[in-house]
């Protein structure tokens, strides 16, 4: 038995330039922040030099949207999407390490209401970051084996604009006493959306859904951490084991293929088999240079790091939503997922799905 993808949904607020959100920055300094580790201003160029972010997705409006707002918005079209009623959900799953109520999963209850799921649905918060859709996709899978009938919600959102909005708070990132670059968080790489994912059981005979999904982790590697009310990035962390990870990804799906890829498609590994290559959407740079070492067609890896920024976990499925709502990828095509990211230190995956 696989998991299917019975229907997908994805919503991000509006775009905010690089040259706007430092403009926000210089405001609210006075034009003394942010800067190098010498001193020396950075201009609103740094982003796309540094990570190939151009834009990014932020709601700065004085009513602006929650994490919740944003869940409860992906997952009302992935319902669409489906065709299935909220009653029809026996378990969702949450991806997010901005949830709108910190504790005992309180914000499940808005959810659960919002969405008028039964009140006797089974509901899983993951505080992961940016690789957290490989051991949700492992948890789906668990729960439909339990109760095959049933239908598995899965939601990703973030939301970074309240560090932004806040001026107080902005402040304190941008004048953080021992983390020069703790406000690569605050909206100049991270962003705000959310993607769902409506999942079923169905035979091995469909020949589709999920074949192999695989996760790891480095315990001694850290990401982000969150420490003292800052979220803190390490970003050279990400720099320097981006591309060795996505390469070990790679050469683990090979090693792989043959036991659960090939007796689906019947097929040896050929890089056109696969239609699109869903890298986690850390650095477009970076991405760019792994498809050069792993001598994948450009044309198959979508950026959207470039306009939206990183949305963590929510980025490969919004890309995943985005390519179906547009016609590139179709019922049958092949995709990959690869996926690296803060959680049990540095967590790590991949996945190879028929959609």
């Amino acid at each position: 038995m696989r998991t299917l993808f019975a229907g997908t949904g994805s919503y991000v607020p509006q775009m905010v330039t690089n040259e706007e959100l430092f403009n926000l920055f210089h405001e609210a300094t006075s034009g003394t922040r942010p800067v190098q580790k010498n001193g020396t201003l950075i201009g609103s160029d740094w982003p796309e030099r540094y990570f190939g972010i151009k834009s990014r997705c932020l709601d700065l409006t004085d009513n602006a949207m929650t994490d919740t707002d944003l869940a409860v918005k992906a997952a009302q079209i992935a319902l669409k999407d489906s065709g299935v009623s909220s009653s029809q959900i026996g378990v969702i799953i949450h991806i997010t390490p901005t949830p709108d109520k910190v504790h005992f999963q309180n914000h499940f209850a808005d959810l659960m209401q919002r969405l008028n799921l039964a009140t006797d649905v089974h509901a899983l918060y993951m505080d992961l970051g940016c690789c957290a859709l490989g051991p949700a996709l492992q948890e789906v899978r668990a729960h439909l084996h339990l109760e095959p009938d049933t239908f598995v919600l899965l939601i990703s959102s973030q939301c970074v604009s309240p560090l932004i909005r806040n001026n107080e708070r902005l402040l304190s990132y941008l004048n953080h006493s021992t983390e020069p670059f703790a406000w690569l968080t605050t909206g100049t790489v991270f962003s705000d959306g959310a993607a769902a994912v409506v999942c079923k059981q169905v035979d091995d005979r469909e020949k589709r859904g999920v074949l192999r999904t695989w996760t790891g982790c480095n315990p001694s590697g850290v990401i982000i951490t969150y420490e003292n009310d800052f979220y803190i990035m390490n970003g050279a962390f990400v720099k320097k084991n981006f591309i060795p990870t996505m390469q070990g990804l790679y050469e683990r799906m090979l090693k792989e293929w043959d036991t659960y890829v090939y007796p689906v498609v019947e097929k040896p590994f050929s890089s056109l088999l696969v239609k699109r290559w869903y890298f986690h959407q850390a650095n477009g740079n970076i991405i760019k240079e792994t498809a050069d070492l792993l001598k994948i067609p450009v044309d198959r890896i979508p950026l959207l790091i470039t306009r939206e920024g990183n949305s963590s976990a929510v980025s490969t499925l919004r890309l995943l939503d985005k390519d179906r709502r547009d016609g590139t990828v179709q019922e049958g095509d092949l995709v990959v997922f690869f996926w690296t990211g803060a959680g049990n230190g540095a967590q790590f995956g991949y996945s190879v799905v028929i959609i």
